[in-house]
């Protein structure tokens, strides 16, 4: 129950101590539990500015206070993009690695593979795919 507390503790023999500890219960900082129930991924990305897909989103964990990280590969296992603190924000280019599309930044259509990483959460990494759609 909500409320101020006070316990009393006598030390046992005869020169015990009294001990008076002072306690108050709010619910000021309940600790929401944060698990993967509600977790959503995306699963494709469509980067053509149409507000549909357009970005790689980890959905579901916003209320827990966690550090999210991402890694992106393609198909022959090579990271072509890395976060360490992710915020929904890639939309299918890469960080000055991996195979591109024509001269710019844009990686090719095809399956991409996701590791996330919650440090310090007790959640296992998540694995998985996306299929980027880029032209």
């Amino acid at each position: 129950n909500l409320g101020d507390y006070e316990f009393i503790y006598q030390e046992p023999g005869e020169c015990g101590r009294l001990i008076t500890v002072f306690v108050n219960v709010n619910d000021d900082c309940v600790v929401l539990p944060c698990t993967t129930d509600d977790l959503e991924i995306s699963k494709v990305v469509t980067p053509n500015n149409d507000g549909f897909n357009d970005y790689f989103e980890i959905n579901g964990l916003e209320n827990c206070d966690f550090t999210i990280e991402v890694q992106i590969f393609n198909r022959w296992g090579k990271m072509v993009y890395q976060s360490n603190n992710y915020l929904n924000t890639w939309n299918g280019y890469h960080d000055n690695s991996g195979m591109t599309f024509k001269t710019d930044s844009t990686l090719p259509s095809g399956t991409f593979y996701y590791v996330i990483k919650i440090p310090n959460s007790g959640i296992d990494a998540l694995t998985g795919y996306i299929y980027l759609g880029t032209r």
